[in-house]
């Protein structure tokens, strides 16, 4: 295979939240960045840009904000622009929002969202004529659900993976909110079960990891690292790693500096593709097997260009993946495995 013809699948971009604080994604990265007036989280990511670099599908998340965390994510922004929520109900319908704008990219003809194995197999023949990307929607944080047994009228909507945390929700401990899965959390996850949702370990405080892996239905770790490497309650531990394997699941590997490197960002002197980013895919190759190795940059979520690889100027740029992996397994890291895994998971 041809790197460069190769199919990219980014497995998290929160595409909506930023859109919904006022960043416009119907223009390429560098034109929003000329009119950018910060010096941090400087734009990578754009609709032209996915389709310029060959992004054929993005797990496009929902995303929100908890009140009590305050709003620590992306471009400065305020709470007109993206307001938090407090209560269900507006988790509700920040979720509700974030969907209708995705729903109205694929009305304008800018994005194909896809829902089933059918419809990712027509999408992939049609990407190979238009490079137009395709979204599997991905909830972050579960908190839009309202009731556990809504994750059935979520299902209906088009969405197919869920991730219980980010911060600590109703649902589960997350990054920085130590904690178990709650009881609400089993409901949900014994509905999800029900209706064939994947569940995202991503953002899982470690005390609800064990528990998660038990979930019978497909799972994966969208946008992650190895605890060993960098180690924090955010990443996963070996034993975890170990558990997605058994499950042939995938782990996609995020692009933020710091991640990568401890402290990168604040002494100026940014990882590389080729050093740090390429020994976490080996780090994790070596538990997991490099065919359960994707990525998931996670650019644009509260970092930018100064906070990402170096070699990462725009998410144009994640094709240059295919020069640190392993000439046999590039085509599987760039796309391959999540698209297998998508095939494996999605309905018919």
């Amino acid at each position: 295979m041809n790197p460069l013809m190769d199919p990219i699948v980014d497995g998290h971009l929160d595409l909506a939240a930023n859109a919904g604080a006022g960043l416009d994604f119907t223009v390429d990265a560098h034109t929003r960045r000329a009119n950018e007036t910060h010096r941090s989280l400087l734009a990578t990511v754009s609709l032209p840009d996915l389709r310029r670099g060959g992004i054929a599908v993005a797990f496009a998340t929902l995303f929100g904000v908890p009140h009590r965390r305050g709003l620590n994510h992306g471009v400065p922004t305020d709470e007109e622009t993206m307001p938090p929520y407090d209560t269900p109900a507006e988790a509700e319908e920040i979720g509700l929002r974030q969907l209708g704008l995705y729903r109205s990219w694929e009305d304008e003809g800018r994005v194909r969202i896809v829902t089933t194995v059918s419809e990712l197999d027509r999408h992939m023949e049609q990407w190979s004529e238009d490079r137009l990307p395709g979204l599997v929607i991905l909830m972050e944080g579960a908190d839009p659900i309202v009731e556990p047994a809504d994750v059935h009228r979520w299902h209906e909507r088009g969405l197919r993976l869920i991730g219980l945390s980010w911060s600590g929700t109703r649902y589960a401990g997350g990054t920085g909110s130590p904690g178990p899965i709650t009881e609400a959390g089993e409901e949900l996850l014994a509905e999800m079960a029900t209706v064939g949702m994947a569940l995202d370990l991503s953002h899982l405080a470690q005390e609800a990891l064990p528990r998660a892996l038990e979930f019978p239905g497909p799972i994966c770790a969208t946008h992650v690292h190895p605890q060993r490497l960098s180690d924090t309650d955010r990443q996963l531990p070996d034993f975890v790693l170990e558990a997605l394997a058994k499950r042939d699941s995938v782990v996609g590997l995020t692009m933020v500096a710091d991640f990568l490197e401890r402290g990168s960002v604040q002494r100026g002197n940014l990882p590389t593709l080729s050093d740090q980013w390429a020994s976490h895919a080996r780090y994790l190759a070596e538990i997991v097997g490099w065919s359960r190795v994707g990525i998931g940059s996670d650019l644009d979520g509260g970092v930018g260009a100064g906070e990402s690889p170096r070699e990462i100027d725009t998410v144009a740029d994640l094709r240059r993946v295919a020069g640190v992996v392993p000439a046999e397994h590039r085509s599987a890291v760039l796309g391959g495995n999540w698209l297998s895994w998508l095939r494996r998971t999605l309905p018919a």
